[in-house]
């Protein structure tokens, strides 16, 4: 989970990386959104796991977190993530966890917010997680869309990218 949750990092920054570019060249608003990607490296930071159920990782247990979103091309910080992880199901550690990550993408000129379930694994996977935007705040009010969350890494750091598909709300 550690590798999973430091990839979730690494992918959130490269979206607030991504949508600084965007907001400093071309001023990213609400209409501007329509069919918006971005894409940020989630560079992970601090995280804390509470342990909540049994001893070791069970159901129920936290993650929290706060990671630096970087721009994948030049590792500029854009912003930071606020992230809960909540573990659902864990059999055997690992890869094979499946937990509910919701997650802040603070960014300059608002904030980007995403949810669902997913597994560890799929992280580490070509395709990655495919979680809902579901709002926002400041430029990204009423956002809709998605994410996708990959294991990547960036001038030699491991860490997630985070890919926004973003729409208009």
């Amino acid at each position: 989970m550690q590798m999973a949750m430091s990839s979730a990092r690494t992918i959130g920054a490269t979206v607030v990386a991504s949508l600084a570019i965007g907001l400093l060249l071309g001023g990213l608003s609400p209409s501007s959104l329509a069919q918006t990607q971005i894409q940020v490296f989630e560079f992970p930071a601090w995280f804390r796991d509470v342990d909540l159920g049994r001893a070791g990782q069970s159901p129920g247990d936290l993650r929290l977190g706060v990671s630096d979103l970087l721009d994948p091309s030049d590792e500029e910080v854009l912003g930071r993530a606020i992230v809960r992880g909540t573990v659902v199901k864990s059999r055997g550690g690992g890869d094979d966890v499946t937990f509910i990550l919701d997650v802040t993408a603070q960014l300059g000129s608002g904030d980007i917010v995403f949810y669902g379930g997913l597994r560890v694994s799929e992280l580490n996977s070509d395709t990655g997680a495919v979680l809902s935007v579901i709002g926002g705040t400041g430029d990204f009010a009423g956002a809709k869309g998605t994410v996708t969350i990959v294991s990547a890494e960036v001038a030699g750091q491991e860490g997630f990218m985070w890919t926004f598909d973003l729409i208009a709300g």
